[in-house]
């Protein structure tokens, strides 16, 4: 069906998105280096309005990461980088098959 190959498509090209960012942060010790997530939160809006939904867990996972002192790792696995990279492709995997109509693969 072609839903899955734009589908696909859009999931490859939201990875080079994700690997950019997370490169540029690792690479950057910039004060405002969390600026570098902009293109990809705008990108993923309804995806990383979950970072802010259960406020009390993602702080306490985020503490208990900046302990390992590694900012490579406490990049990689932050809760944002969770989010808008297993969350966020997923999101443009299904989301041709929300707006194409039913003969292409779509729900329409």
């Amino acid at each position: 069906m072609i839903s899955k190959q734009i589908g696909l498509g859009c999931v490859v090209l939201h990875g080079m998105l994700y690997f950019w960012t997370i490169d540029q942060l690792v690479h950057t010790y910039d004060a405002q280096r969390e600026l570098i997530w902009i293109p990809l939160v705008i990108v993923d809006f309804p995806v990383w309005l979950l970072a802010y939904f259960p406020g009390d867990w993602w702080s306490g996972y985020n503490a208990w990461l900046d302990h390992w002192n590694h900012p490579a790792l406490s990049t990689l696995f932050s809760s944002q980088s969770l989010i808008l990279g297993i969350l966020g492709s997923l999101w443009w995997y299904f989301l041709p098959r929300l707006f194409l109509p039913s003969k292409w693969g779509g729900v329409w």
